[in-house]
């Protein structure tokens, strides 16, 4: 006769009481760690929108001063310019125009007030050694 093979059967698993606390903590580890991952990114993002919109800022009034500048430099490379500036600084004339100097009167108000302070610092000085011998 032949011999009946027997089968086994494997037993159910008994949860272990460990394993289960196990992988609640290790889900939980999870979750937790993705959370903070995603309101980290979440933050970043929105810093970086901020320093963004102050560079747009940035950007647009470096444009407008470039159009400024670019406006001034087509205006200040035209012979016209050259040569107000020419007359103006250098005093530079073309031929059978004469150059008139205008001197300002500031320049005697000035030296007046120096002269005048200068005397009166002396005679303050004059006064104060005179006080101090009565």
């Amino acid at each position: 006769m032949v011999a009946k093979k027997s089968k086994k059967r494997k037993a159910p698993r008994k949860h272990n009481l460990a394993t289960t606390i196990f992988w609640l903590f290790g889900c939980a580890f999870l979750l937790v760690y993705l959370s903070y991952s995603n309101f980290r990114i979440f933050f970043e993002q929105y810093e970086n929108n901020k320093n963004l919109i102050q560079l747009n800022k940035a950007a647009d009034l470096l444009q407008s001063q470039k159009t400024k500048l670019s406006a001034e430099l087509n205006v200040t490379g035209s012979e016209e310019y050259v040569e107000k500036v020419a007359r103006e600084e250098f005093g530079y004339k073309k031929e059978g125009e004469q150059v008139v100097v205008i001197k300002k009167e500031e320049n005697k108000s000035l030296g007046e007030t120096n002269q005048t302070n200068n005397l009166q610092f002396f005679e303050n000085i004059k006064k104060w050694i005179v006080g101090l011998f009565e």
